[in-house]
C-alpha cells in the first residue's frame, strides 16, 4: 500500500460549505475524504484502521490538523495562489509534499464558496 501511495500523483481539493470544510485527495487509485469544522475535535479512523482524535485550526492561509492516537501527528497545509505545501510531522520525522495550484481554484475561492472537483487527467 505504501509503495502505491509513493508512486501516485494526487490532487488535493479543499471545499467549504458553511462551517464545514472537506479535504478530498484524488489519486486515480483511491479517493479519501476528510470532513471537519474548525476547532472541533472529532474521532476518525485512519486508512489502517486506527482510531484517532483530530482537530483542525486555520490561521491566515495555513490549515493545521493535529491528530492524537498512538502517536501525535501534525499536518500543516500552507496555501498560496501557486501551490499547496503539505508538511506531516511524526516524532522527529518530517515529510513535505508540494502540490501545484490549478487555475481557477485560488485560495480566495476556497474560502468563500464550495467548488466542484476538476477533471483529473493522467500525466
Amino acid at each position: 500500500m505504501r509503495m502505491v501511495a509513493n508512486n501516485v500523483r494526487p490532487a488535493m481539493i479543499l471545499t467549504r460549505a458553511g462551517h464545514w470544510f472537506t479535504i478530498t485527495s484524488l489519486t486515480g487509485v483511491f479517493t479519501t475524504t476528510t470532513r471537519f469544522r474548525l476547532n472541533d475535535e472529532r474521532y476518525a479512523s485512519t486508512h489502517d484502521g486506527r482510531r484517532v482524535a483530530r482537530v483542525f485550526t486555520l490561521e491566515g492561509s495555513t490549515l493545521t490538523c493535529v491528530e492524537r492516537g498512538h502517536k501525535l501527528v501534525t499536518t500543516v497545509f500552507h496555501f498560496t495562489a501557486e501551490e499547496l505545501k503539505m508538511t506531516i510531522m511524526v516524532d522527529d520525522v518530517v515529510c513535505t509534499r508540494i502540490f501545484e495550484a490549478i487555475r481557477g481554484m485560488e485560495l480566495e475561492g476556497f474560502m468563500s464558496a464550495p467548488h466542484q472537483a476538476p477533471h483529473i487527467g493522467k500525466k
